[in-house]
């Protein structure tokens, strides 16, 4: 054995890889220590795929959810619902924000008129807009119309829900009388007994909040500030966190050289 080998007794026996690092950065660790960084290595590639789908095509988020007797997951039931959502945020929604993953909503109780307690768990399997709201925010005013018609268009299957709930202190009185004023006539009127609870724990930091929940409970985007939310662009948004499929302008023009026939 030569002398440089003696002064290293631990070179031989090495992959040629790791000879290759040692001497590339100048540094010289022990068996051992390689094969604790080969663990730590090997642990963190197993949490980064631990969600995935082996059997999903390239490119496709997993799927989740309620499967169907066949043992195959329901349309509309994907993990990442917010693909479906991506480029839908036009117009009065131009500031919606869409994330790139649904996100968990804190769980906060509000109330009926009634005086009884609900929650947002209680409204899981379907897909809600949450609205947060006070009857002192003048763009509330503005806005809850058009909540109020999305509610009866969209919701009519019982799918789709609004959850209009106000933040005022004093009770129902006012929030009451600013439905009736405005004619508000299919919502259900909700009241956080707390004041401003709900608004802090949803991070909502401005009148109104609302955000677009899915049937899973997890928050797919939100809105800071007012919107006609009957309007073509909100509804298609909402339609898309409902499953339904999107038919684009361009689907409904007839392919070059046909002639559609005329009765």
């Amino acid at each position: 054995m030569s002398d440089k080998d003696s002064n290293h007794p631990d070179h031989h026996g090495k992959p040629d890889l790791v000879q290759i690092v040692e001497k590339s950065f100048g540094v010289r660790f022990s068996t051992l220590m390689w094969w604790f960084v080969a663990v730590i290595l090997l642990a963190g590639v197993a949490f980064l795929f631990k969600d995935n789908d082996p059997t999903a095509p390239i490119g496709q988020p997993p799927v989740s959810g309620p499967k169907s007797e066949s043992g195959s997951p329901r349309t509309g039931d994907r993990a990442n619902t917010s693909l479906a959502l991506k480029g839908l945020n036009t117009g009065t929604l131009e500031n919606f924000v869409i994330h790139k993953q649904p996100m968990a909503v804190p769980e906060f109780k509000f109330l009926r008129e009634d005086q009884t307690e609900t929650s947002l768990r209680d409204f899981k399997g379907k897909v809600v807009l949450l609205n947060i709201w006070a009857t002192w925010c003048a763009p509330c005013r503005h806005e809850m119309p058009s909540l109020d018609r999305v509610h009866k268009e969209l919701g009519q299957d019982g799918q789709f829900v609004v959850l209009a709930v106000s933040i005022d202190r004093s009770g129902f009185a006012k929030p009451r009388q600013f439905f009736d004023e405005i004619g508000i006539k299919n919502l259900t009127l909700y009241l956080d007994p707390t004041g401003g609870r709900a608004a802090r724990k949803i991070a909502g930091f401005g009148m109104p909040t609302t955000l677009l929940i899915d049937r899973e409970g997890r928050e797919l985007g939100r809105l800071i500030g007012p919107a006609e939310w009957d309007a073509p662009e909100a509804k298609r948004l909402i339609r898309a966190a409902l499953g339904h499929k999107q038919v684009s302008a361009l689907s409904r023009i007839a392919p070059f050289g046909t002639v559609k026939k005329t009765q």
